[in-house]
C-alpha cells in the first residue's frame, strides 16, 4: 500500500519511473506477475460445508488451509476435534501444521499432550518448528515432563530451523540451567548465525548474571572464537544497560583473565563495552577506578580497547574527563508525568523505538541519546504533534523513514509526559517538558498540516 511512512526509496524511484505519482490519495496495490502469465482459468468458489472444511486444512493452496484454519476456530465446538487430532498424526506436513494450530485456536484443551508429542517426534523441519512455538505454555505451566526433553533435545541438534524455534522458545523459560545448556548449544553450532541473537533475546535484562557465571565455568575457558563472541555480547547487553557497577565488574573481568593469560578474552569483553549502532554514546560514570584497569591500559593486547573505550566509561578523578553536572530533580508534579510517560512509551512508541530506546534498524532510530529528543524542547514537540520526514541524522547516521503525527491522539498533558521520560530515561538529563510549553507550540502551529523537515526543526531554538 502507498504511503509516505512506508515508501522505500527503491518503491520512490518505480513511481517516478512508471509515472504513478499523477493519481494521488487512491492508495497503490502492488503485484508481482511473470513477464508472461499463464492464461487465469476463472474458476467459482464454492464454500466447503461440514467435513470438508477438514479436508481443506491440507489443500495446496495456502489461502485454503488459512480460511478453512478460521472457519474451524471461529465456529467453535467440539465435534472436529477427533478428527483435528488424528489429522495432527497422520496428515500432510501442512495438514499437521494447520491442524495444530486450529486445535490451539479451539482452546479448552483441544490441542492435547499426546497430539503435540508425535508432532514433536517428526522429522519434518517445518512441522517441529511449529510444534516447538506450540509447546511454550506446557512447558510453562508444567502440563506434561515428557515436552520439555523433547524441546530440549531439538535446541541442541535438530533441524535449523526447528533448533532456532527451540531456542527462542525456551528463553522465554527464563532458567538458568536450560540457559547454560542453550549457551553450550550455541558454542557448538558456529555455522548457526541466527541462534546467538536468539539466545540473547531471552537474557534481556540477565546479561550480567549470566556472563558472571559463564564466566566461572571450567568449559567456557577454552580459547574459541565463539566463545569470545559470545562474552563480547554478552557484555554489550550489560552495557546496554547503563548499570555502572555491572559495567565495571565487566571491566575487572577482563583484568582478571588477562592476568591469567587469556588476553584475546579480555578483548572480547572490552569490545562489548564499546558503542555500536543505537548505543549510548554518553560517557558511563563509575563509581572508582575498575579493579585492574591499569594492567589492561599496559598490555599491548587491550591497550587499544582501553584507548577507544576513554571517553566511554568515566570515574571521579580520571585524567582528562570533564566532570558532570548533576540535573536538577524532577517536582512531585513532573515526576508524576515521567511514571505517566513510561506508560505511554510502552503502549505508543516501543514497538517501533525499542523497550531500550535503540531502535530498530530499517524501521526507527534510536531515541537514546537522540540530538532530537534532548535538544531545544520545541523541536521534539513538533515532531510528536506533526511526525517528521526522512530523510533525517540521528546520532551520525541517515535514517530514511517518516514518522507520524501523533498530536491528534495526545492532548498536552500526555504528550508533556512523554517527552518528559523521553529526556529523563536511560540516563538523559534534558529539562522536562511542561503542558504549557505543548500548549503554546500547539497554538502557534495549528495550520501546520505537513510533517516538519530536519531543516525546519533545525530553525527552532
Amino acid at each position: 500500500l502507498q504511503h509516505r511512512i512506508s515508501l522505500t526509496t527503491y518503491l520512490r524511484n518505480q513511481i517516478l519511473d512508471r509515472q504513478l505519482d499523477k493519481h494521488l490519495h487512491r492508495g497503490r496495490i502492488y503485484r508481482i506477475v511473470p513477464e508472461k502469465p499463464a492464461s487465469p482459468i476463472a474458476r467459482r468458489i464454492i464454500r466447503p460445508e461440514g467435513d470438508e472444511w477438514l479436508a481443506r486444512l491440507s489443500h495446496p493452496n495456502h489461502w485454503w488451509r488459512e480460511e478453512a484454519q478460521r472457519h474451524l476456530v471461529t465456529r467453535g465446538g467440539t465435534d472436529a476435534i477427533p478428527a483435528l487430532r488424528k489429522l495432527a498424526m497422520e496428515g500432510t506436513t501442512m495438514g499437521r501444521v494447520h491442524a495444530l494450530w486450529t486445535l490451539e485456536g479451539l482452546g479448552g484443551g483441544a490441542l492435547d499432550a499426546d497430539t503435540l508429542l508425535s508432532a514433536l517426534g517428526s522429522g519434518e523441519p517445518v512441522l517441529l518448528a511449529h510444534a516447538v512455538r506450540l509447546s511454550e505454555p506446557f512447558i510453562k505451566e508444567g502440563k506434561d515432563a515428557r515436552i520439555l526433553p523433547l524441546v530440549m533435545k531439538i535446541a541442541t541438534g535438530g533441524p535449523p530451523e526447528a533448533m532456532l524455534q527451540a531456542v527462542l522458545s525456551l528463553g522465554e523459560l527464563k532458567n538458568p540451567e536450560l540457559d547454560l545448556q542453550l549457551a553450550d548449544t550455541i558454542r557448538n553450532h558456529p555455522e548457526n548465525s541466527h541462534l546467538p541473537d536468539a539466545f540473547l533475546s531471552g537474557l534481556e535484562n540477565r546479561e550480567f548474571q549470566f556472563l558472571v557465571k559463564l564466566s566461572s565455568l571450567p568449559a567456557w575457558q577454552e580459547d574459541l572464537p565463539a566463545s569470545h563472541r559470545m562474552f563480547t555480547q554478552l557484555a554489550r547487553g550489560v552495557m546496554g544497560s547503563r548499570q555502572p557497577e555491572h559495567c565495571a565488574k565487566v571491566a575487572e573481568l577482563a583484568a582478571e583473565v588477562l592476568q591469567a593469560g587469556k588476553p584475546k578474552r579480555a578483548v572480547a569483553l572490552l569490545d562489548g563495552l564499546l558503542p555500536v549502532s543505537g548505543s549510548s554514546r554518553r560517557p558511563l560514570e563509575l563509581a572508582a577506578e575498575p579493579a585492574g584497569w591499569k594492567a589492561l591500559v599496559e598490555h599491548p593486547a587491550t591497550k587499544p580497547k582501553t584507548t577507544a573505550l576513554a571517553n566511554v566509561i568515566v570515574w571521579p578523578g580520571k585524567a582528562g574527563v570533564t566532570a558532570t553536572l548533576k540535573p536538577e530533580p524532577l517536582t512531585a508534579a513532573q515526576q508524576a508525568r515521567f511514571e505517566a510517560g513510561r506508560q505511554l512509551y510502552a503502549s505508543v512508541c516501543a514497538a517501533c523505538h525499542q523497550a531500550n530506546g535503540r531502535g530498530l534498524e530499517g524501521l526507527a532510530p534510536p531515541l537514546l541519546d537522540s540530538e532530537w529528543v534532548l535538544g531545544p524542547a520545541g523541536r521534539p514537540i513538533r515532531i510528536v504533534l506533526h511526525g517528521v520526514r526522512g530523510p533525517i541524522q540521528v546520532l551520525g547516521k541517515v535514517h530514511t523513514g517518516d514518522m507520524p503525527p501523533m498530536g491528534a491522539a495526545l492532548d498536552d498533558v500526555q504528550l508533556s509526559s512523554l517527552l518528559t521520560y523521553l529526556r529523563r530515561e536511560w540516563g538523559h538529563t534534558a529539562p522536562p517538558v511542561e503542558p504549557e510549553e505543548v500548549t503554546e507550540v500547539r497554538k502557534a502551529t495549528a495550520n501546520h498540516t505537513d510533517a516538519w523537515s530536519p531543516e525546519e526543526l533545525m530553525k527552532i531554538k
